[in-house]
């Protein structure tokens, strides 16, 4: 199939995919399969033998060369089963998506950009990111990017520093043909890393909810405690009026939530907009459905989406490693996993069938 084919049958693909596999692919991981056995024998002979260096070294006075053995393991064992996965995708990832017709695959790099992830405010503030996974291409005339992506946010250094898990999972960016004006974002509900809010606020109101709750059964324990932290709470207020202010001089948009006439959608969701007649528009009814059943092609129950500018974006949440090939502790002659891929690759073609992404109007 041509490359630059960037309007393919799905269901030609999905032949030409098997196809690919059987005749490319399966010999390569026949012969991958030896040095699998190799890597994964050299894993355990090094974690037992860390074990039994360790377990020696308790009863001695060289216990505190302990630590130093478990660093050494560690590191080995991790590199021994990354590297692997590396070099099977190294070797095969690139034969593999040659079925999908203009895809490219970049592994540990920024596709998408962080002033992109940014604009959408489906996320709050993060400092740190690593990359696994990504994917460039078109279909059916639509600009897709795919970025499996962790992002962090730490602040302060040795036993002060802190880490914010800000997200894990999948980011996909479509070049959408329906322009829009303003912004609208829809989110999980509960989901507190979005609109790029900064998470030492929300750490803020945890630690003093942890401090208010022995006080819920006493009323004057609870106003004494109120009195105690309130010059706190003023700050953050001001912070909070402050950051509103610096977003209006610089002329951006602040996003108010809006009511949508779906109740079902309203129970697991919510939507922000700019402008709420935009936002209606883009959110109808169709829209609804269609995103209440979108986790069934990533296995997880969270989504979010953002409409902004030509762009579309979705981010799924998940733990799941997805776009997997081949893994130390499973013969690579398992199907289960070549399905598994083809399944999630397949999805971001879906995802441009499904909400219509290549129409120019009507969502």
């Amino acid at each position: 199939m041509n490359k630059m084919n960037m309007k393919f049958d799905k269901s030609q693909a999905v032949f030409e995919f098997y196809k690919n596999y059987a005749n490319v692919v399966a010999p390569i991981f026949k012969e991958e399969e030896y040095h699998r056995k190799g890597q994964l024998g050299l894993f355990i002979f090094i974690l037992v033998l860390a074990i039994v260096l360790v377990t020696i070294l308790s009863f001695t006075d060289l216990a505190p060369f302990m630590v130093v053995v478990g660093i050494l393991a560690g590191v080995s064992i991790i590199f021994i089963y990354h590297n692997f996965r590396k070099r099977i995708k190294q070797r095969c990832m690139p034969l593999l998506i040659q079925a999908f017709g203009d895809i490219s695959w970049i592994q540990e790099e920024e596709l998408i950009s962080d002033v992109d992830l940014m604009q959408s405010e489906l996320f709050s503030t993060f400092n740190r990111r690593s990359n696994d996974d990504s994917f460039i291409g078109t279909y059916k005339g639509v600009r897709y990017e795919v970025s499996e992506t962790n992002m962090f946010y730490e602040t302060g250094s040795g036993r002060r520093k802190m880490t914010w898990p800000v997200f894990n999972g999948v980011v996909i960016s479509f070049d959408s043909n329906k322009l829009v004006k303003n912004k609208t974002i829809i989110t999980t509900k509960g989901d507190v890393n979005v609109r790029n809010a900064n998470p030492l606020v929300w750490l803020f109101w945890i630690c003093l909810a942890v401090q208010i709750l022995p006080f819920i059964g006493s009323v004057s324990g609870l106003f004494n405690l109120l009195l105690s932290i309130w010059p706190y709470l003023l700050i953050v207020l001001v912070v909070a009026l402050v950051a509103i202010g610096v977003a209006k001089s610089r002329n951006t948009e602040i996003l108010e939530e809006i009511k949508l006439e779906d109740p079902e959608f309203e129970k697991r969701y919510r939507a922000f907009s700019s402008d709420e007649i935009e936002g209606r528009y883009l959110i109808t009814p169709t829209f609804m459905e269609r995103f209440r059943t979108l986790h069934t092609s990533f296995g997880t129950s969270k989504a979010k989406c953002a409409f902004y500018g030509n762009k579309v974006m979705f981010a799924i949440p998940t733990r799941k490693n997805l776009f997997e090939i081949g893994d130390l502790f499973t013969p690579l002659d398992n199907q289960k996993q070549i399905n598994n891929f083809l399944s999630e690759i397949s999805a971001i073609f879906d995802l441009i069938d499904y909400f219509k992404l290549d129409e120019k109007t009507g969502v």
